[in-house]
């Protein structure tokens, strides 16, 4: 009887403490990591690196998660503010270029969206929308981009994913600039040096502002034309988290491409989720042109093969419509969120 009450001792307290000591380190946990992204807490201003780290971050290519680690090592070793020659991440700047200059605005403000599915969500966007406008350039262009916080409290940036850019235009609050507060801006500019599929959003508390909406596609066309013919037509398709809401390209309907048969679509793929999605394509045969805004070296044709797009990536898919019959490209992780290219009948 004895080791019974205490069995039972042991599961009527024992338990219920457990529970509560592990609900009390995910909620330290939680704050802890809120509170290392506060962007006032790092100014920029005063974080030095050395000349001789400064030829490897000159021009940062940010694509992936794994660049946030690489930046607060660079910025943490040592004590290089006291080194001779020191340069600061806000001084790297693009150089003067007589490119031809494409200007933007975007207002990052909290708004609320009506879906086309008839519901309402409260959501933080860029111009009113999410995702935002489309910005779309031609390499070797000079893109600058004027960001406005209208009301965001928290402050906002904009990390241009996938693309090499100098040190002080990246966008990393508390890295690379400090976050722009409510009423204030941020000019962004830089050389699009690389043709391909990227895509842009907010660094501040990235994981909380992207799934509110702060996120857009940014489209850099190749100087001398398309590679796969000038008889191709290309569309977008930006899968997003919005809230509990999963959209591609704000809709919760998917989205249909008008292509006649024998024309060839570029349809350009972006994951901007943090999980990886898996993509069929049922209907034509398809290949793989570009990864994350880098071409394919004479891609083979490809049948009933899954495409795994990881957390950020970008997949630039060539697909012929056929004669008869339609292309539909879906993926698990997007129940209801077809994309339909052509007419005719269902594959």
């Amino acid at each position: 009887m004895n080791k019974r009450k205490i069995v039972k001792r042991l599961i009527y307290f024992g338990l219920p403490l457990t529970l509560v000591v592990l609900v009390g380190a995910v909620i330290v946990t939680y704050f802890w990591q809120m509170r290392l992204q506060k962007p006032e807490e790092i100014n920029m201003a005063y974080h030095q690196m050395t000349a001789g780290m400064s030829s490897m971050i000159n021009m940062t290519d940010m694509d992936g998660k794994e660049h946030m680690g690489d930046m607060e090592h660079m910025g943490g070793m040592g004590n290089p503010s006291s080194e001779e020659g020191a340069v600061s991440c806000s001084s790297i700047t693009t150089p003067e270029s007589s490119a031809p200059i494409r200007k933007f605005d975007l207002t990052a403000a909290r708004t609320t969206l009506k879906l086309d599915n008839g519901k309402t969500v409260d959501a933080w966007t860029f111009n009113g929308i999410s995702p935002g406008p489309e910005l779309r350039v031609t390499e070797g262009d000079q893109i600058v981009v004027t960001l406005h916080n209208k009301d965001i409290e928290d402050g906002v940036t904009i990390h241009w994913h996938g693309i090499t850019v100098p040190c002080s235009q990246d966008g990393i609050a508390g890295v690379t600039q400090d976050a722009v507060p409510p009423g204030e801006q941020f000019t962004y500019t830089f050389i699009a040096t690389t043709p391909g599929t990227y895509w842009y959003h907010s660094h501040q508390m990235s994981s909380i502002q992207v799934s509110k909406g702060l996120l857009g596609a940014l489209i850099i066309e190749p100087k001398n034309g398309s590679e796969s013919g000038t008889s191709t037509s290309e569309a977008t398709a930006l899968y997003q988290q919005l809230g509990s809401s999963m959209l591609v390209n704000g809709s919760e309907r998917g989205r249909t491409i008008p292509a006649k048969p024998g024309e060839q679509v570029r349809l350009r793929l972006i994951n901007s989720g943090n999980e990886t999605m898996e993509f069929g394509v049922d209907g034509a045969p398809f290949r793989v042109l570009a990864m994350d805004g880098h071409d394919l070296h004479e891609p083979g044709l490809l049948e009933r093969t899954i495409v795994p797009i990881g957390a950020g990536q970008r997949y630039d898919l060539l697909i012929q419509v056929p004669g008869a019959g339609k292309v539909v490209v879906s993926s698990p992780s997007a129940k209801g969120l077809p994309i339909t290219i052509g007419s005719g009948n269902q594959p």
